[in-house]
């Protein structure tokens, strides 16, 4: 354009894909969003974001859908950089694996379902797959039911059962030391 200084200006509402061709960076623009779908593009609207010091306004979307990096860096912007209703639906587009951490984040901003039914692995600590259970159980969030988990750190039986009860798919984990009465207890066969 005609200066490299910043360019202050309140731009009509627009959908994301027409917005995704601003060309600078470091304006301050008050933009907002049109889409009101439910898949509108994590990654798309988190490149808006950079482009402008203003809080870009995506309160008309029904939802957002991305790689779950993408979610969780619109997690870290909303509130912030970027306003949304508080109620849109979340959907992952993951195929591999996945932190339980990263679901429950993106599951913190918004009451709308977080649903993550594409991914093959959940990974993570018993206290985040614990929360993720409960979110589960809450219809919070949502799993396809038969992905593999893989636990970090030891746990106990019941600890194991516990998380053993969200998938049908095999279940990692290292086993603390018990007696030969609790381990047989252990509710499933052919996990690792």
């Amino acid at each position: 354009g005609i200066t490299t200084g910043t360019v202050t200006a309140t731009l009509t509402a627009e959908t994301l894909a027409n917005l995704g061709s601003l060309e600078d960076e470091d304006d301050a623009l008050t933009i907002t969003v049109s889409d009101t779908g439910s898949s509108v593009s994590a990654s798309g609207l988190n490149a808006l974001d950079a482009k402008t010091s203003v809080a870009v306004d995506a309160s008309a979307a029904a939802g957002f859908s991305g790689a779950l990096s993408d979610l969780v860096t619109l997690a870290g912007a909303i509130g912030s950089t970027v306003t949304i209703g508080g109620d849109e639906t979340m959907a992952l587009t993951d195929t591999g694996s996945v932190t339980a951490a990263d679901i429950i984040t993106v599951n913190g901003k918004t009451t709308g379902l977080v649903t993550a039914d594409t991914v093959a692995t959940i990974t993570g600590a018993y206290s985040d797959l614990d929360a993720l259970q409960a979110d589960i159980a809450a219809t919070e969030v949502s799993i396809g039911g038969d992905e593999a988990v893989t636990l970090s750190g030891s746990l106990s039986v019941a600890q194991y059962n516990d998380i053993n009860g969200i998938t049908t798919g095999t279940v990692t984990a290292t086993l603390t030391a018990e007696t030969l009465t609790n381990l047989g207890s252990l509710e499933d066969e052919d996990d690792a």
